[in-house]
């Protein structure tokens, strides 16, 4: 969502020479992806960007690591029951 696409745009200016956008892109996507990083968003309070500005998770951030945390689940436990 949004806060993929700031971090996205973030590293336009500090990208290493020789790392393509798409690892770029793949690495964030697996971080934002992470259990906890779910967990913590969901849990609300403040959230930092990669030059360290400082910002508060909102509703809607938290209501899509919900969702998230739910289909990871679903996917454990399809995955478990099979």
């Amino acid at each position: 969502g949004d806060v993929y696409k700031r971090q996205v745009s973030d590293l336009a200016h500090v990208r290493p020479e020789g790392v393509s956008w798409p690892s770029i892109r793949r690495v964030i996507g697996r971080w934002v992806s992470r259990k906890d990083y779910l967990r913590a968003i969901v849990a609300g309070g403040p959230r930092y960007g990669l030059e360290g500005e400082a910002g508060e998770v909102t509703p809607s951030q938290q209501q899509h690591a919900t969702e998230q945390l739910g289909q990871k689940q679903m996917r454990l436990a399809n995955y478990a029951g099979q």
